[in-house]
């Protein structure tokens, strides 16, 4: 994670009144969790304004667009091959994570950033589309390093046939997965509770 990237595209945001929260990796080290990524993730608001703007950004700093749909804006630096995505809360899911988000103090700025419970949820949802062994080892992570309120994990994995699947996907291959000295069965077993 590139900290003056973040804190140029925070900057950035702010000062356009772009409502935003970090989500992501970038998110995770702000909860405690750091780990190696090739982007930075933004969760923005629905608006045309927005929208504009962001496409104003990479412009501006000469990416280029990889990704423009109505869901997500995704740039790329040309010499680094570090990504900025920018993903629109067209998805309840999505909406979620944005409505919930704390404000929190971080790379000298304070700012709004998705809470572990929804990067939780939100890493089941892709791993419906397409499992990815990081997206599994985040999960099991969060699960054994934080007091995560389950209860919320449970209703949306309740409510959700695919997002249960996932997570039962998840927890039995736990034992593959390492982080640190962490025993991941750990977050597992929490986790089961919302089988």
């Amino acid at each position: 994670m590139f900290m003056n990237e973040i804190v140029d595209i925070i900057d950035y945001l702010q000062k356009n009144r772009v409502p935003f929260a970090l989500t992501g990796a970038s998110a995770m080290a702000v909860w405690g969790y750091a780990r190696a990524s090739g982007d930075i993730d933004f969760v923005v608001t629905v608006e045309e304004k927005n929208y504009s703007k962001i496409k104003e950004f990479g412009k501006t700093r000469d990416l280029m667009l990889i990704s423009d749909t109505p869901d997500q804006i995704t740039f790329r630096d040309r010499e680094t091959l570090f990504d900025y995505d920018f993903i629109f809360t067209t998805n309840t899911i999505i909406k979620a994570m944005y409505q919930n988000a704390r404000t929190k103090r971080a790379f000298g700025k304070r700012f709004r950033v998705a809470r572990p419970e929804d990067i939780v949820v939100t890493k089941l949802s892709r791993i419906v589309v397409s499992y990815n062994m990081e997206d599994a080892k985040d999960i099991l992570v969060l699960a054994t390093m934080m007091e995560l309120d389950f209860d919320y994990i449970c209703r949306w994995t309740k409510g959700h046939l695919e997002l249960k699947l996932a997570l039962e996907k998840v927890t039995k291959e736990a034992d593959q997965y390492r982080y640190k000295n962490y025993d991941l069965r750990v977050g597992a077993d929490r986790l089961s509770a919302c089988l």
